[in-house]
Parts: structure tokens; sequence; C-alpha cells
């Protein structure tokens, strides 16, 4: 019998519009961070010891970061995901603040990894 109650509690996905459209912004999500990722993987063994990262800082040695830095924009934009994910699942009745979140954990993950990908082509 609890499994029963279980499986009602399980939102049956692809059937309503909102899980659609979030699930659009999910995959744009997922495609940004695993392609960063795979580029910043195979480019791995050709950085060199020091790469330029924090463009906000003068020029020099102040600008340069070692080279797995650059998986740290992508980590926190992962980390944005999961946070936003599960805040998300708490705000049943607020539907604009839901795609509001969804939508701006897109565009940190979408900055980030263009910002990560222009990186090491860069330095490439």
């Amino acid at each position: 019998m609890e499994t029963k109650k279980f499986l009602n509690l399980i939102p049956k996905l692809g059937k309503s519009e909102e899980v659609q459209s979030n699930g659009k912004y999910l995959l744009i999500n997922g495609i940004s961070l695993i392609a960063a990722g795979s580029i910043l993987s195979f480019f791995w063994p050709k950085l060199p010891p020091q790469v330029p990262l924090f463009y906000s800082k003068p020029w020099g040695e102040a600008q340069l970061a070692k080279p797995y830095f650059l998986a740290v924009p992508l980590l926190m934009s992962a980390v944005f995901l999961i946070l936003n994910l599960l805040l998300t699942q708490k705000l049943d009745n607020y539907i604009f603040l839901k795609k509001s979140l969804i939508f701006g954990t897109t565009i940190i993950s979408v900055l980030a990894s263009v910002a990560v990908i222009r990186i090491v082509l860069l330095i490439i």
C-alpha cells in the first residue's frame, strides 16, 4: 500500500507544459556544462602551468591562476543548478519564480561554459 502512495507522489514527466519548457533549459544547462568540461579535459595536457583567469585584476601575474581553477566556474554552475532545482521543487505555486530560477541558471551555465571555452581556446 505504501508503494502506491509513493508512486502517486511522483509527477508524470513529459505531460505538462511546465515540465517540457523547464526540460529544454535543463538540457541546455547539461549540454553547455558537459561541452565545456569535455573541451577542458581534452586540452588539459596542453595547458601551460598558469592560465589567464582573473581578468578584472591588474595586468600581469595577478590575472594568472593554476589550470585547475578553470573548473571552478563549471563546478559553481553545477552547484547553482542543483540548488535551484531543489528550490524549484519546493515552489509549487510560484510558477514565475520557478521559471526565473531555471532560466537564470541556464544563463549562468552558458556564460560560465563560454568563458572557460574561450580561455582554453585562447591559450591553445
